[in-house]
């Protein structure tokens, strides 16, 4: 009876391996990105405004929202696993101005003469500079600092493992 239920224990213990090396990571992984997801959509649909109004969000703060374009397209990529126990998985805004949004930029007219944004009847002469109002950064520093996404992640972790 004592072989049986080393025998048991020692096949339990292979098959917790096995999970801590592929489910759990990536269980955990999704969880957190998730989590991230709707951190920065909840980030990015605090403050509002309409279209053609100066932004009441100050430089170096998120960005306020006019049509919540950016945070409805805040998407996670699907878990990869790079190598045992290990799953790379992000989440960005796919909308074509996130990374402007995010890092700044100065934009400058290539073949018009002037820019314009002929929906809101706005002219900025031959460049305009849009200073950074990250959103990504702070929404993981935010989760990171609280605990938040080492609780959700261990969470998901015991739980894939069968222990949560």
């Amino acid at each position: 009876m004592g072989v049986n239920v080393a025998d048991s224990v020692a096949a339990r213990l292979r098959e917790i391996r096995t999970q801590a090396a592929y489910d759990a990571p990536a269980a955990a992984a999704t969880a957190g990105a998730r989590l991230g997801v709707d951190t920065v959509r909840g980030l990015l649909l605090r403050v509002r405004h309409s279209a053609g109004s100066p932004t009441p969000a100050p430089p170096g703060t998120p960005p306020a929202a006019i049509t919540g374009n950016l945070a409805r397209l805040v998407i996670r990529t699907p878990a990869v696993r790079t190598l045992p126990g290990v799953v790379v998985i992000t989440w960005t805004s796919t909308a074509i101005y996130a990374g402007v949004q995010e890092r700044g930029a100065t934009i400058s007219v290539k073949r018009a003469q002037i820019l314009a944004n002929t929906a809101t009847g706005q002219f900025f002469g031959t460049s305009v500079s849009i200073p950074a109002r990250p959103y990504l950064r702070p929404a993981m520093d935010s989760l990171i600092a609280s605990g938040e996404l080492a609780r959700v992640t261990s969470d998901a972790f015991l739980t894939a493992l069968g222990l949560g």
